[in-house]
């Protein structure tokens, strides 16, 4: 029984040691790695209004809603649902927007769209801000007019997304 329970113990050591520490670093785009940097940035820049976020994750909505503390009423009354064939399976949300409270306490009005807006032939407008992945960020067609604000990289140094707006 001992021997049981020491090799239990052993495996499960070594599942949770590579579970947290090696899993997250070999495959961060599996942990959404970069969700919480994009909201962070979007509650840190109030200039903008109007949040273009890439789909490429299918559902980065939830993480929207969970950092910036958006109330659900407010969600629900101002969600669109995205009914193309892709999200057949399951909701995805093309648009939400509403009222969270910002850095000082007051609230403040945001608009987020997550896809259906072409990223590669989008131009920028002031107060937007457009969230790409590496590779829409490199075709994009009007590239010059954006200017990068921040790039998120992965734990391993490889870029994520750029967060771009008007120059």
């Amino acid at each position: 029984m001992i021997l049981i329970l020491l090799f239990v113990s052993v495996q499960a050591y070594f599942f949770l040691g590579y579970y947290f520490n090696a899993y997250p670093k070999k495959d961060p785009h599996e942990w959404q790695y970069g969700m919480k940097q994009i909201v962070e940035f979007v509650k840190e820049h109030e200039e903008y209004d109007y949040i273009f976020m890439t789909d490429i994750r299918s559902q980065p909505y939830i993480f929207f809603l969970y950092y910036l503390k958006h109330p659900l009423p407010e969600y629900l009354n101002s969600v669109v649902y995205n009914n193309s064939e892709e999200s057949v399976k399951y909701n995805t949300v093309s648009y939400f927007g509403g009222y969270y409270l910002g850095k000082e306490g007051e609230e403040r009005r945001i608009n987020v769209y997550f896809g259906g807006w072409d990223p590669i032939e989008s131009t920028p407008d002031k107060g937007r801000l457009y969230v790409v992945s590496p590779s829409q960020y490199d075709g994009l067609k009007h590239r010059s007019s954006f200017d990068v604000k921040k790039i998120i990289y992965y734990p391993d140094g490889g870029k994520a997304f750029y967060i771009v707006s008007a120059t």
